[in-house]
């Protein structure tokens, strides 16, 4: 009642209570909170275990906390401190140094921090590196079957190889583990905060590794459950935009044209050595709209124009489409359909758009043109993949 009066004259604050750790975990699943004022003394659940709750939550992790208590032990102190607090205020609370701490914990707490995790994520580059540093060879095969097909990764079975790569070529995010030989998990941590390079660069705890949760980004599970895996992982890093999907899902989708020229056409086709330009860029095609985990890409479908007579003579073996569709139009959709399940297989939930459109053929700086050679010399194939996720003037 007393901290609640403090709060509310001196910040107009509203105040929720809990009389001991259990329902402090409950209300913090339950209800939108900028911060934390924790008693270091309470029935059920202490103190330092609902501390240990909330950085080991990805909801959580940065949600400030203010530890409030009248024990002066030392040791206690340092255990606080590892677990990242952002007060430590002694009692009694009288006015003074007390509810001067209080009041600026309150001060310097950032509005709906705990009401959205994304902006408190890392934020990635377009090419992002992921390093995972564990001695596990299963484990490390398993994430990077997971996660593949968003980072560049690179695997470190102990802490001195760790450091090595790191300091090679620095990564976006690290995963550390155990299992790492002469360096332990905290040692190898050490090494990699004390290169300039590489103070800032994100960690995430992978299963028990004995770092606190302060040194690190967070935890993910050490587990072979791959929904499970994921979702820790999602939490805390998020999944790249549309722009870094396009480039990602660039060999997926000339794997789907293939096999789908295949099936339906009987053409053999593979990339051409140049693909980013090609004659004849005006030539009209198709496109279809994805939506993935980090906007949307449309692809496109063309033919250069003295390819239309080649790709006539092969399409005159197929059923006709139907009246006012575009030729290309069924041989577009299967392939977005190929590369949708393709992606779900990868656990990336895509949608394939119903409608299509028109494509000019075109050409601009947001996308990525691929030219497909056949085992017809005079026909190719043009594919295009763009990030469309902002408003576009056409």
């Amino acid at each position: 009642m007393l901290l609640e009066r403090l709060l509310q004259r001196h910040r107009q604050c509203t105040v929720s209570h809990a009389a001991n750790g259990i329902e402090a975990v409950a209300r913090l699943d339950d209800e939108v909170c900028d911060g934390v004022v924790l008693d270091l003394d309470m029935p059920l659940m202490g103190g330092i275990e609902v501390l240990q709750a909330i950085r080991t939550n990805p909801r959580h992790r940065a949600l400030p906390v203010a530890m409030l208590t009248a024990s002066r032990d030392a040791a206690a102190v340092r255990d606080i401190l590892a677990l990242g607090v952002q007060g430590y205020i002694i009692k009694p609370l009288r006015a003074g140094p007390a509810v001067d701490k209080l009041l600026a914990f309150v001060d310097n707490l950032a509005p709906d921090l705990g009401e959205d995790d994304h902006d408190l994520r890392l934020t990635l580059a377009p090419e992002p590196r992921l390093l995972i540093a564990d001695g596990d060879e299963d484990m490390t095969q398993f994430i990077t079957g997971l996660l593949s097909h968003r980072f560049d990764i690179e695997v470190a079975t102990s802490g001195a190889h760790a450091v090595q790569l790191a300091v090679a070529r620095r990564p976006d995010v690290v995963v550390l583990g155990q299992r790492l030989d002469t360096l332990t998990a905290e040692r190898t941590l050490d090494v990699l905060r004390r290169q300039p390079s590489l103070t800032s660069v994100p960690v995430l705890a992978l299963g028990d590794t004995g770092l606190a949760a302060s040194q690190v980004l967070g935890q993910v599970p050490r587990t072979f459950v791959a929904d499970r895996f994921l979702a820790a992982f999602d939490a805390l890093v998020p999944r790249t935009g549309a722009t870094t999907m396009a480039r990602q899902w660039r060999q997926p989708l000339i794997a789907a044209t293939a096999r789908v020229c295949d099936q339906q056409l009987g053409l053999q086709v593979a990339p051409t050595a140049s693909p980013t330009r090609h004659d004849d860029a005006g030539a009209p095609g198709v496109a279809v709209r994805l939506t993935g985990p980090g906007g949307d890409v449309e692809i496109g479908l063309r033919v250069p124009d003295g390819a239309a007579t080649a790709l006539a003579e092969v399409l005159a073996t197929r059923p006709a489409p139907a009246a006012g569709t575009h030729p290309l139009e069924p041989l577009l959709r299967a392939i977005g359909q190929q590369l949708a399940t393709t992606l779900a297989e990868r656990r990336e939930a895509v949608n394939l758009a119903s409608d299509l459109r028109p494509w000019d053929g075109t050409t601009t700086d947001d996308q990525q043109l691929i030219v497909l050679a056949t085992d017809r010399v005079d026909l190719s194939l043009v594919l295009m993949i763009r990030d469309v996720s902002a408003p576009r003037a056409d």
